[in-house]
């Protein structure tokens, strides 16, 4: 449970990093680099802390995969920007392929531990 909860956390600082280099390009130039700078640097950490025991194709496709269906979320709540049915598709299909990622990555760790 510590590692996924890890993930969660390289996920959230990832989201945050990100939109803060928006922000630094946009409106606060010096405040966003260093969330940006902080946030990638925690994001890294417990990336590297969760693959300890999760296996390393399941964790970087949750990691970028949540990081791009989020970013594209905070970039339309925050920054207005536009979101068409496509992406929005998109969104659903990725989020559908992470579910079957990470169901089928549980039912091969059931069956390791039997």
């Amino acid at each position: 449970m510590y590692h996924w909860f890890m993930l969660v956390i390289a996920i959230i600082t990832e989201v945050i990093s990100t939109l803060s280099m928006k922000l630094s390009a946009v409106s606060h130039p010096k405040l966003g680099f260093v969330i940006m700078a902080v946030m990638i640097s925690i994001s890294y950490l417990a990336l590297a802390r969760a693959v300890l025991r999760l296996p390393l194709a399941l964790t970087y496709a949750v990691w970028e995969g949540m990081g791009v269906v989020l970013v594209t979320l905070g970039g339309y709540w925050f920054f207005k920007e536009h979101l068409t049915p496509t992406h929005i598709a998109a969104i659903g299909l990725m989020l559908f392929g992470l579910v079957l990622m990470t169901w089928d990555s549980e039912s091969e760790q059931d069956k390791e531990e039997q």
